[in-house]
């Protein structure tokens, strides 16, 4: 079962789906199979499913009594501990649903990848275990044998099976390799516009150049697409000068 079935378990037995009407129990059960069976998220797939089946004037009934039914459903759904990692730093944090939290990181920071998430293990125990890696908050700088550390946790809890830890599966190796490519990418590019420029971008680290980096990632979130970002290394130079992780 996928995180997104797992958060939408929709009865039709239900006390409150049977109270639904007509096509607010369609639209429910419509946003349901999106989420089994196409892996839509909940706001994606009620956005999709509302603005097609209702007219304007309905919408904001439906959204309501729909929202309704799935807080009641969703009250006793546990937090995940997470991994992700951006090409530089390891995020360990929690959420109910780690894909949309995926998809909501993303937008400012689009390297970032979801290697893993757990209910094995809680994120409080994770950043006391490894306090010494800690960067800032969530984020970790984590040795390969930390990281195989952090694995084993999330595979088997608090108790740690071999001395190798667990052997991260070849995908998610494959991801590390190509996000440090991507940073390796980063590092060599040198702005080529503005009063910086031919300044590479990892020489970018007084306080002037600083804010100068922050200011110019910030008018690029608003000017870029999210593809456009995704595929851009001079966004991406931006964001981790001003993040002063190069």
């Amino acid at each position: 079962m996928n995180t997104q079935t797992q958060l939408f378990n929709y009865d039709l037995n239900n006390e409150q789906v049977n109270n639904l009407n007509g096509i607010d129990k369609l639209i429910y059960i419509h946003i349901s199979n999106m989420i089994k069976n196409q892996n839509y998220t909940f706001n994606e797939a009620m956005k999709h499913t509302v603005n097609y089946y209702a007219d304007k004037q309905s919408r904001f009934r439906i959204k309501k009594n729909i929202m309704k039914v799935f807080k009641s459903e969703n009250k006793t759904i546990k937090n995940f501990t997470y991994l992700m990692f951006d090409g530089s730093l390891y995020k360990i944090g929690k959420s109910k649903n780690p894909l949309t939290r995926l998809k909501a990181l993303k937008i400012g920071n689009p390297s970032i990848e979801l290697i893993a998430y757990t209910d094995k293990i809680e994120e409080k125990y994770l950043h006391n275990r490894f306090f010494e890696s800690r960067v800032d908050g969530e984020w970790f700088d984590l040795s390969e044998e930390k990281l195989k550390s952090v694995m084993n946790y999330f595979e088997h809890g608090k108790i740690l099976i071999g001395k190798d830890g667990l052997n991260y599966c070849d995908s998610v190796q494959k991801m590390k390799e190509g996000l440090k490519s991507e940073m390796e990418q980063v590092k060599k590019y040198i702005i080529d516009f503005g009063k910086y420029n031919g300044t590479p971008i990892i020489d970018m680290v007084t306080d002037e150049q600083i804010d100068y980096c922050k200011w110019l990632y910030k008018n690029m979130v608003n000017d870029l697409s999210k593809r456009e970002r995704r595929n851009s290394i001079k966004y991406k130079a931006f964001y981790y000068a001003s993040r002063k992780m190069l």
